[in-house]
C-alpha cells in the first residue's frame, strides 16, 4: 500500500475535505466510512453533525452512501482529526484510506494506481505539499 501525506495550504488552513474529494474525482460515487471523527467550526454545529461525530466513535464507525457524504461534506466544519475510507460501491473493497492528522495533514493510503496517479498529478507539484512512500 502506497502513502502519500498531503500538506496543501490554503491560507495557512489545511485544504478542506471537501476540496480534496473535488480534486480526486474518482472517489466518488462510493460508500463511505468514517471513524473517530473531531470536528471544528466557528458556527453552530448542529444536532445531528454532533451525533454523527459522535458515533463515528463506535467501533466499526458510520458508514454513508454517496448522498449522505456529499452531504456532511458541504457542513461548515474543518475536520481536525479522524478517518475515512472509500470503499468501492461494486466490490466492496478500500479504494483509499483517508487520515487528517491535527487539521495540520492528510495521509492517503491506496493499492489503487489512478488514485496514486490523480494525488501525484494533483498534489506532486509542489514536493512541499506531498510526501509519498
Amino acid at each position: 500500500m502506497r502513502k502519500f501525506v498531503v500538506r496543501d495550504l490554503v491560507n495557512g488552513v489545511l485544504v478542506p475535505l471537501n476540496s480534496l474529494f473535488d480534486r480526486l474525482p474518482m472517489l466518488w460515487r462510493q460508500s463511505y466510512r468514517l471513524r473517530n471523527l473531531r470536528l471544528f467550526s466557528t458556527q453552530s454545529i448542529g444536532a445531528s453533525t454532533l451525533l454523527l461525530e459522535k458515533d463515528t466513535w463506535n467501533e466499526d464507525g458510520v458508514l454513508m452512501n454517496f448522498g449522505d457524504f456529499c452531504e456532511f461534506l458541504h457542513g461548515s466544519f474543518q475536520v481536525i482529526d479522524g478517518e475515512i475510507e472509500v470503499i468501492d460501491s461494486l466490490n466492496c473493497e478500500s479504494i483509499v484510506r483517508i487520515e487528517c492528522f491535527d487539521a495540520s495533514e492528510w495521509e492517503l493510503s491506496t493499492d489503487s494506481t489512478e488514485v496514486c496517479a490523480a494525488i501525484t498529478t494533483e498534489f506532486g507539484g509542489k514536493s512541499e505539499n506531498l510526501n509519498a512512500s
